[in-house]
């Protein structure tokens, strides 16, 4: 899940006029994401200042735009996690 949200957060950046090559973006996203943890939520300003000592937003929404979506292709519920969590929420 992790590695397609961020190849298509890649691919979106560089769609949206990010000058590098895909590979090498992938790499050192995953190279910060040693450093600040792999759940860390702000891979994408800290990879963007760093690498071009500033944040485009238009590549910041892309990116995280096409993250939350691959990312949300592969979250599943179990069945009737939904209902029981209404259940639990009505009975406080």
């Amino acid at each position: 899940m992790k590695r397609a949200s961020i190849e298509a957060a890649v691919t979106a950046m560089i769609d949206s006029g990010m000058p590098m090559p895909h590979d090498e973006a992938v790499k050192l996203i995953y190279e910060i994401y040693d450093k600040v943890g792999i759940e860390h939520q702000e891979i994408f300003d800290i990879f963007l200042q760093k690498h071009y000592r500033v944040v485009d937003f238009k590549w910041l929404a892309a990116g995280i735009v096409a993250y939350r979506r691959a990312r949300n292709n592969y979250l599943v519920t179990y069945p009737h996690a939904r209902q029981t969590l209404a259940e639990l929420l009505r009975r406080g």
